[in-house]
């Protein structure tokens, strides 16, 4: 899918023709999803991943649950959006304990940060996740970055390092 359906700037003055009608139904399939294509991806980091201490990196989304768009290739750090809209996206990394530090995540769409959290020293294994709508033009790119001042790895299992983006309207 590459773009939203459009409706036909066919003015109604008679009566509504099969083409018509369809047109409109192909909009409200999308609207409610009805197809299962509405553009939705969820990759995720399958191993672990090695921040160096102080220094942010892209984290890596090797695997796939879904991609309905197309959105995500090979084991890049990011998503290219191919239906303009506004997204819900998440992130989420599985830190390791620390003793020290603090440890980030980073929404971006590009180079800029659309949205950001951080924990201060956990002594045990741990999850932090930000949420953010994104406004997206087509060819824009979602990623995350994670970042440790403790330094160590990521680790991940099930899914507990991952983005999703889904698309939730114009």
């Amino acid at each position: 899918m590459s773009s939203f359906p459009t409706s036909p700037a066919t003015a109604v003055t008679g009566p509504l023709t099969a083409a018509l009608l369809n047109s409109y139904k192909t909009n409200i399939d999308f609207l409610t999803n009805t197809s299962g294509t509405m553009p939705y991806c969820h990759a995720y980091l399958s191993g672990s991943q090695t921040l160096s201490a102080g220094v942010s990196a892209a984290i890596t989304l090797d695997g796939e649950i879904k991609d309905t768009d197309s959105m995500h290739t090979g084991s890049n750090s990011f998503f290219t959006v191919n239906t303009a809209g506004l997204y819900l996206v998440i992130a989420e990394i599985q830190f390791p304990s620390t003793a020290s530090g603090n440890d980030f995540v980073t929404i971006l769409n590009g180079v800029n940060v659309m949205a950001g959290d951080n924990t201060g020293a956990i002594a045990a294994s741990h999850r932090l996740q930000v949420t953010a709508f994104v406004q997206c033009a087509v060819s824009d790119t979602l990623s995350m970055k994670g970042l440790s001042t403790a330094g160590g790895a990521l680790t991940a299992g099930s899914g507990a390092t991952f983005l999703q983006a889904k698309w939730m309207c114009l």
